[in-house]
């Protein structure tokens, strides 16, 4: 990822612990927030859990940046207590860190940068790297930490003068809007110039420091100019708050269109920030004129409105938008660069696509949807491959759907939350985990495909843990918005993986009753306890999956379902089948959905060779909690006749083993049986026959593969067992 650095080991972890400390307080912080605070502040934990708990809940959350002058707390003071410096040591050191700290792009010697090199040992008590005019981090937030407001507005007016004599006019007019009160149109011209220049080289976060400058001062349309530039820029970094800020007002005054061209940034904001895209007459969007600028604003507008929909489910609203989109491309001319990809791109995202569709060429409309359908049509290397290339493809080639932002934070955390799908698919599950933490700490990966990073943080930390940890933690509760993610079968996973069976049925129960709901892109979920009411209602009519978690899941229910006759005609094709899913996730899965069905059935021998060859393969796909339950399931096995005691509730499990097989009469009759009363008695408290009792039981000894009562007393403690 190009946007996300590789720190070191040691550096992640303490930013993991920082978060862990947070959650522990109760206090939620996005990761990446916190990974920019452990920068800003030398790698300092504590201080960077003081400072945390400083900030405003848009700050925590990613959704507006950090202040530029980050509080004093007391693990940074404490460190400085014994630095003073004179007026003439602190004038230098301020002009040092402010010209360093400028989003210029690069690190400018301003005068006094080098006296403050000679005081980092004791501002700091020890060498000190590179950072703000070569002064280390924490001595840089400390220097501007305790300034006064006018000892820095003074150091950027010497700034400014400094790069005025050398000729650098954009330098000298940053810190003059910086310093001054009134700086003078042509310096609030120059620094708007600079944000354009800045979005253009895809640097929003550098674009939204100069608009920001620029708008405290401005006026008239330079100020409209300056709250479009700086509202685009903050959705660019996925400040989503922020983004809402600059350019709410731009709709309420001004001429008309004059928002249009932020129109696409505030309804990605606005949706990130509501969990729903806005509900908006579209047509009373369209533009006033018929300039072709104006209505591809507009068309770019409708086209991630689109999109947006399609993340979250919502058929009708995409479908309406794509309707705005081909209208007001067709008056932009836009139908072929913007208007066909985004379509495409908008069917895959609803669980829709066919091989014709169009890609486009930048990394949201070509890269990644090129690398989704490739997986789905199952060759997820090629899409790897494709997601790997995507840097190349889009340094050349702009993407006409987020123009200018193809490597901003937020397109790149769309790229990573792919891959590291992608990864998943193909079964390399501890792989995906580390690359979804590594990129959570520098991108904002909670926001892509309506929350679907969070989703696989989770699933992939249950999956490697056995229960969410603080990163997937720290990702749900910087959920900008109450997001449509039901972590009940979450919950299941991890009281299924516990050996809470119960609990896991029961959660598994209740999520179906409340719809089943879960992302179109598809997440491993639980499919291994079957319910009734299940089999049509666990997956989405319209999903996008690999054809290896189509056939896992058809091979699980089978194996949890089918009548014991019918098993035991197609058990060698449906081992056959399980030997051609490549994942090794998904063919472990099966592989232990096999084994208990054999073990429930008396085989113990297929049972422990499934088993086996399910923990070898969770083993290889980095699923350690997945490896410790089948091993446990292998323990149980050897040892079940000393631990009948402690296998839960036996008629529970029963329940559960056989509701998938039987009628609810057969059922009820088969209980009956079992707790030992004869077909007199079931008669008589069921009000039929007894004939009809016999009818009943025949049918369940056909359906779970029995001859007599005691063979089936015998498989309802088997059932009961491993249940």
């Amino acid at each position: 990822m190009r946007s996300a650095r590789s720190r070191p080991e040691a550096e992640a972890s303490g930013i993991i612990i920082v978060l862990e400390d947070l959650l522990s307080a109760g206090v939620g912080c996005a990761p990446h927030v916190a990974a920019e605070l452990f920068d800003r502040l030398g790698g300092d934990g504590i201080a960077v859990t003081q400072t945390v708990l400083l900030l405003e809940p848009a700050q925590r959350r990613g959704l507006s940046p950090l202040p530029g002058v980050l509080p004093l707390v007391p693990a940074l003071e404490s460190d400085f207590v014994d630095v003073q410096l004179d007026l003439r040591e602190r004038e230098e050191a301020v002009c040092a860190v402010l010209d360093a700290d400028a989003p210029f792009g690069v690190d400018h010697r301003a005068p006094g940068a080098d006296r403050v090199d000679d005081h980092r040992t004791g501002m700091d008590g020890r060498s000190t790297g590179g950072g703000a005019g070569g002064s280390d981090a924490r001595a840089a937030t400390w220097v501007l930490a305790t300034s006064t407001p006018d000892q820095i507005a003074s150091a950027h007016r010497a700034l400014s003068a400094h790069h005025d004599g050398l000729g650098e006019r954009t330098e000298a007019a940053w810190h003059r809007v910086c310093g001054v009160d009134d700086p003078g149109d042509a310096a609030i011209a120059e620094v708007l110039r600079a944000a354009r220049t800045r979005r253009s080289a895809r640097d929003s976060r550098r674009g939204l420091r100069f608009a920001g400058a620029a708008a405290a001062h401005a006026t008239g349309s330079a100020r409209r100019e300056a709250f479009l530039a700086a509202g685009i820029a903050a959705m660019g970094s996925g400040y989503a708050a922020e983004a809402v800020a600059w350019l709410g007002g731009l709709f309420d005054s001004g001429p008309e269109d004059a928002g249009l061209p932020g129109l696409a940034a505030l309804l990605v904001a606005e949706t990130h920030l509501r969990g729903a895209v806005p509900e908006l007459d579209a047509a009373s969007f369209r533009p006033g004129s018929p300039d072709p600028a104006a209505w591809y604003a507009y068309a770019r507008a409708a086209a991630l409105a689109a999109a947006l929909s399609a993340e979250r489910g919502e058929r009708a609203a995409a479908r309406e938008w794509l309707a705005a989109l081909r209208f007001a491309t067709a008056k932009a001319g836009a139908e072929r660069e913007l208007r066909d990809p985004v379509v495409s791109l908008t069917w895959l995202l609803l669980g829709e696509s066919e091989p014709d569709d169009v890609l486009g060429t930048g990394l949201l409309t070509g890269v990644v949807p090129g690398a989704l359908r490739a997986a789905a049509e199952g060759d997820i290397d090629a899409g790897l491959r494709l997601l790997a290339a995507g840097d190349y493809h889009s340094s050349t080639q702009p993407d006409p759907f987020v123009e200018g932002f193809e490597h901003s934070p937020l397109v790149d955390a769309y790229r990573a939350v792919a891959e590291a799908l992608l990864l998943l698919w193909r079964g390399d599950v501890g792989a995906a985990r580390d690359h979804l933490h590594r990129a959570a700490l520098d991108l904002p990966v909670a926001l892509p495909f309506a929350g679907l990073g969070v989703v696989l943080s989770r699933r992939l930390d249950i999956a490697v843990l056995g229960r969410p940890g603080p990163v997937a933690r720290s990702l749900t509760v910087s959920l900008p918005a109450p997001p449509r993610i039901d972590q009940l079968i979450d919950r299941a996973l991890e009281a299924h993986l516990d050996g809470r069976a119960d609990e896991a049925a029961s959660l598994v129960r209740l999520w179906i009753d409340r719809g089943a709901p879960q992302p179109v892109i598809g997440v491993p979920g639980l499919d291994e306890i079957t319910i009734v009411g299940m089999d049509g209602d666990s997956v989405p009519p319209h999903s996008v999956e690999t054809p290896d978690m189509a056939l896992g899941r058809l091979l699980r229910m089978r194996a949890s379902t089918s009548p014991q006759n019918i098993w035991l005609d197609e058990m060698s094709q449906m081992e056959e089948a399980a030997r051609s899913i490549r994942s090794p996730f998904e063919r472990g899965r099966v592989s232990a959905a096999f084994g208990l069905r054999a073990i429930i059935h008396d085989d113990n021998r297929a049972g422990r060779r499934h088993l086996r060859t399910a923990l070898a393969l969770f083993e290889e796909s980095g699923a350690r909690a997945w490896a410790t339950h089948a091993a446990e399931r292998l323990r149980l096995l050897d040892r079940a006749a000393d631990r009948d005691d402690e296998l839960g509730d036996a008629v529970a499990a029963i329940r559960r083993r056989w509701e998938p097989i039987l009628t609810r009469r057969e059922l009820e009759i088969a209980m009956a049986a079992v707790g030992g009363s004869s077909n007199r008695e079931i008669a008589a408290s069921f009000t039929v026959s007894v004939r009809t009792v016999e009818v009943h039981l025949g049918r369940v000894f056909a359906k779970l593969g029995v001859r007599s009562r005691v063979e089936l007393m015998l498989l309802a403690l088997r059932s009961a067992r491993h249940g």
